[in-house]
């Protein structure tokens, strides 16, 4: 239990990253800047669509939808809040002031803005500066929020609070920030300038359309390798010894997330069971896991209820070449080259737990030193509320960011069909 009149006296500060799909925040003492407690909670905006821009579009259809938008944000956030207090011995009454970062589309989603120009081409937001709201929380008075500024396009302050906590900008090398996601944000730091892109990477990196693909929880499958006595070509009749799934809760596999879903893929590329075009194959001397086509559709079988179709492949191809269409846009646009990066450095839930072996032999990434960073959004969205400085420092990083919109690129279709394939044959044996 926490001291309340202390609290009460210096005041408690809500640190928040609103994303897409899950609303992670934090309290932190405004006297000294430490967090007191984290949690998160599953964005209700979803029940609108599962990404952006079908969001976006219901928000545009008329000013009701727009208001039910905002206030489903809203109550989300006064609900998370009250748990985060609750949870903690700690009374609402305590916050006095917090900070929001998210993606462009859902800061305007939260604000109730007006969306026309942001849903079609050229994809312009409606107010990009910092601003100061106030909003009613936990049944309190109304408390200002400090709306950390967006860069542009789709590259919101979430990427700016990203760049913050990463300290991209202080790094005397090149280096990448990339928080994938159902929209990836790609920064680049080269030779003194900061360029930023964002990628509609869609649904898939969190099992969405994909036929026994989900989110993270019990029974998601979240790694996938051999067993370290594992030898020769996997076949049919092998597979469920070979293999070593990890498995949320330890229990049966029921799906894939993402990162399950990326260790999934390598493993068939490296086991030629799909080619680098993500082709289902019978390559060589493999015998695919599980060959039988059911209505119709080719498929490989990790167990006897855990499948991957031809179809759930090409999806990840798509999300797979629109993360590293960007990426290689961004470093063309800056004159980097692969060899030129220091690291590559991971964010969000999903970088965090992704195999970086399975990413740089699929070809999501660049071969690279890889730092998994965890959350920067929000312990970028920590700083700014435990310091002004960092705030101004945030509003320094949106002003001198460059901004690479992809859409509308007469290039951008060429390096999309380049990078829908997976790395080839020789870059996966100078892996192993």
């Amino acid at each position: 239990m926490h001291n309340q009149s202390t609290l009460k006296q210096s005041g408690l500060s809500l640190a928040v990253d609103f994303g897409t799909t899950t609303i992670n925040a934090a309290l932190l003492d405004r006297g000294s800047g430490a967090v007191l407690a984290r949690a998160n909670a599953l964005n209700p905006q979803i029940l609108y669509g599962c990404d952006i821009m079908t969001r976006l579009d219901q928000a545009n259809r008329n000013p009701e939808s727009r208001r039910s938008l905002r206030e489903a944000g809203q109550s989300a956030l006064r609900h998370l809040a009250e748990t985060l207090c609750r949870q903690n011995g700690i009374v609402p009454d305590c916050i006095t002031g917090g900070v929001i970062v998210a993606n462009t589309a859902m800061h305007h989603l939260l604000l109730g803005l007006d969306v026309a120009q942001l849903a079609a081409a050229p994809y312009i937001p409606t107010v990009a500066e910092p601003r100061q709201i106030e909003l009613a929380l936990a049944g309190l008075p109304l408390i200002p929020f400090y709306f950390a500024p967006l860069i542009g396009g789709f590259v919101g302050s979430d990427a700016v609070a990203g760049i913050l906590a990463a300290g991209l900008m202080d790094r005397d090398h090149s280096a990448l920030l990339i928080d994938i996601g159902t929209n990836t944000e790609i920064c680049l730091w080269h030779r003194g300038q900061l360029s930023v892109c964002s990628a509609p990477s869609g649904p898939a990196f969190e099992g969405g359309g994909i036929s026994k693909g989900m989110r993270l929880g019990n029974g998601a499958v979240t790694g996938i390798r051999r067993h370290s006595n594992g030898a020769g070509a996997l076949d049919t009749d092998e597979v469920h010894s070979a293999l070593q799934l990890d498995v949320v809760g330890g229990g049966e596999a029921i799906g894939f997330c993402g990162t399950g879903l990326i260790d999934a893929i390598s493993l068939l590329l490296e086991e030629q069971i799909i080619d680098a075009g993500g082709r289902i194959s019978r390559c060589g001397q493999i015998q695919p896991c599980g060959w039988p086509r059911r209505n119709g559709t080719m498929e490989v079988r990790f167990t006897d209820d855990l499948v991957l179709t031809q179809e759930d492949i090409r999806k990840l191809q798509l999300a797979k070449g629109a993360v590293r269409s960007g990426i290689d846009i961004l470093m063309a646009e800056a004159g980097a080259k692969p060899g030129d990066l220091e690291c590559v450095i991971l964010s969000g839930a999903f970088g965090s737990g992704l195999n970086p072996q399975s990413a740089v032999q699929i070809g999501l990434i660049p071969q690279s030193r890889v730092q998994l960073a965890g959350n920067t959004a929000l312990a970028g969205a920590e700083m700014m509320a435990a310091s002004k400085a960092a705030q101004q420092e945030g509003e320094r990083i949106a002003r001198v960011a460059r901004h690479i919109a992809l859409a509308g690129r007469p290039d951008y279709f060429e390096h999309f069909l380049q990078a829908l394939n997976f790395a080839d044959a020789q870059m996966r044996r100078s892996l192993r």
